[in-house]
């Protein structure tokens, strides 16, 4: 005889975020911390990323809030195999967890910290990704605003990934970061960006041309002491001189001009990358 009793509702499992992801061990520290972690539905690996709502006060807690699912919300309108994909997003134990695409790969700066500066047909083929990376954010409305080594996730055979949209800029976004307020890393952000100004496009590849020459260089563009000294150094000072880059320092040094008008198009930049591979190659 078939038993008519309902079934008793499962209980959702404690150790398991949102019912769905079982965290693993933390794989990345900064502003945030990244966890290897399980999807139980989908059976597949995926990478998770926690950031705590501040306990210092509700208007802290609001713009931490905003600017993660401003990244979520950056990285959903981004479908390329260039860009860090974002699969979910839940609040729960007092943060933002943000569920993405794992990636076991170093990143573009742990690359260079452990094996040295690379040669320039490598950086140019890490180069060529990013870039596409960005015509497609670019594409829909979003500036990254966050360029680094740090957030270029380098695969096998050269391939890069670009992550953490979590002070991007979007178009339509109404609660932005507004003007006055400086937001990003002093070593790879634009001058305008540097000066409290509004960062367009033409910033995030001021940021490209500073990550391309720390990977052939092993050093940023500008020094100083302090965030204050490196961001007045990336105002009003001359990066220094490149050493390694050959076919690409041309390239770098269009790429720090201090004006974004003066910049060279994504076109121009993708055309330079091409033609700096190619040389080397022969």
């Amino acid at each position: 005889m078939t038993s008519t009793r309902p079934e008793t509702p499962r209980e959702p499992a404690a150790d398991l975020l949102g019912n769905r992801y079982r965290l693993g061990p933390a794989i990345g520290r900064g502003r945030s911390t990244v966890y290897r972690a399980e999807d139980v539905r989908l059976q597949r690996p995926v990478a998770v990323k926690e950031v705590q709502l501040s306990i210092e006060g509700p208007g802290d807690s609001l713009g931490t809030r905003h600017r993660a699912l401003r990244e979520a919300q950056a990285a959903a309108r981004l479908s390329h195999p260039h860009v860090v994909a974002v699969y979910d997003v839940l609040e729960e134990r007092g943060a933002i967890w943000l569920v993405m695409e794992l990636v076991d790969a170093p990143s573009l700066s742990q690359l260079v910290n452990e094996q040295g500066p690379l040669d320039p047909a490598r950086a140019a083929r890490i180069g060529l990704d990013v870039l596409g990376a960005l015509g497609a954010a670019h594409a829909v409305g979003v500036v990254h605003r966050d360029v680094k080594p740090a957030n270029v996730m380098v695969v096998a055979g050269d391939r890069a990934k670009l992550t953490d949209f979590g002070v991007a800029k979007i178009r339509d976004d109404t609660q932005v970061t507004a003007t006055g307020l400086v937001i990003g890393s002093p070593s790879y952000m634009a001058p305008e960006q540097a000066r409290g100004e509004r960062a367009g496009p033409a910033a995030d590849l001021w940021a490209l041309g500073a990550t391309l020459y720390f990977a052939v260089e092993g050093v940023p563009p500008f020094s100083g002491g302090n965030a204050i000294a490196v961001a007045t150094a990336v105002i009003y000072g001359l990066p220094r001189p490149p050493e390694r880059a050959g076919p690409l320092a041309p390239l770098l040094k269009s790429l720090l001009v201090k004006e974004p008008e003066g910049r060279p198009s994504p076109a121009e930049v993708r055309r330079q990358l091409l033609a700096a591979v190619r040389q080397l190659r022969r």
